[in-house]
């Protein structure tokens, strides 16, 4: 048995609101855990069976305890919001699916929730002093987790569509793309990425604008996988 498809027990140690419709859990079995890498996720075994994929936040030197965040949008996540302190879980992983590699210069765009497996990416980029930028985008503020936690950087760029309108497309938020830069995208959480093909912004045109050469995105899920739902 590989070691990542190993089943940890852990329990929740805390669950936190982090913005509209999300929360944020913190996993822990009282001892060190499988060390991680920024991009890296668990599979998150429920209570009720239910198998979904949450990508892992804050420092991976901390390895006491996982922490995720959820959006509740379905059946699983709900289950999710629904935990309480105490609460036995299993996790399976980490891995790490979607890998940051390089020196940069990094352009990092992120959408509502998929700020979760980004900000590790920025942390580590703004460490290694590395030319870097992220614009992060969602419906409002209200909506968008962890911008206490930002870089207080004039490199970030926060566009809630609140202010700023839906960007037209993906092009919008990679202007002032650095040449040669490497794009690490989490966009499927943002409005314009969920719109119909119909819609001026709708998914096609933005997955184009950001799936390209160089450019780094979570692979699309296909039927029968689990969802970060």
């Amino acid at each position: 048995m590989r070691a990542v498809d190993r089943n940890l027990p852990l329990v929740v140690e805390g669950v936190e609101h982090e913005a509209e419709d999300v929360v944020s859990l913190r996993l822990a079995n009282g001892g060190p855990l499988p060390r991680w890498r920024p991009g890296a996720h668990i599979d998150l075994v429920l209570p009720s069976g239910l198998v979904r994929q949450y990508s892992l936040r804050g420092d991976p030197s901390e390895k006491d305890h996982y922490r995720i965040a959820v959006r509740k949008v379905g059946v699983a996540s709900a289950e999710v919001h629904a935990l309480t302190p105490g609460t036995r879980v299993t996790v399976r992983g980490p891995r790490t699916a979607f890998p940051f590699v390089g020196d940069g210069p990094f352009l990092f765009v992120a959408g509502g929730v998929g700020i979760t497996p980004i900000l590790p990416m920025v942390h580590r980029a703004a460490a290694a002093q590395a030319d870097w930028r992220l614009v992060y985008t969602g419906r409002s503020r209200a909506s968008m987790p962890f911008l206490d936690e930002l870089p207080d950087d004039d490199r970030v760029r926060i566009r809630p569509d609140a202010e700023y309108g839906i960007p037209a497309s993906g092009a919008e938020l990679l202007e002032g793309l650095p040449d040669g830069a490497s794009v690490y995208c989490v966009p499927a959480d943002s409005p314009q990425v969920r719109a119909g093909p119909g819609r001026p912004g709708g998914r096609r045109r933005v997955d184009a604008d950001l799936r390209r050469p160089r450019h780094h995105c979570p692979r699309p899920m296909t039927p029968g996988e689990p969802r970060r739902r």
